[in-house]
């Protein structure tokens, strides 16, 4: 309840869009973390292997990149890649 009256409340704030634009791009980030975020961990081995500070770090790191990516994105297109490719199916 707390979240959606703020982001009533701040509506036009540029983090507000860019947390929905995330939203709006889940199933292209979906894809993208597996591919993108734990390919290559499982791949160097810190994906078993990895600190929890490392964990949190590099989570992080993801989430922000996804956030500024859909924020970015959604200024040109009205849906993600992998969202537009899935409407192009129906």
């Amino acid at each position: 309840m707390v979240c959606i009256k703020a982001a009533e409340s701040w509506r036009e704030g540029a983090w507000v869009q860019a947390l929905t634009s995330t939203g709006q791009l889940s199933l292209t980030h979906y894809v993208d973390h597996v591919m993108i975020g734990l390919v290559p961990l499982q791949l160097t081995g810190l994906l078993e292997n990895g600190s929890v500070v490392f964990s949190t770090i590099y989570a992080l790191i993801f989430y922000a990149g996804a956030a500024g990516f859909s924020f970015y994105w959604k200024k040109r297109h009205s849906r993600g890649p992998l969202e537009q490719l899935m409407r192009r199916w129906e």
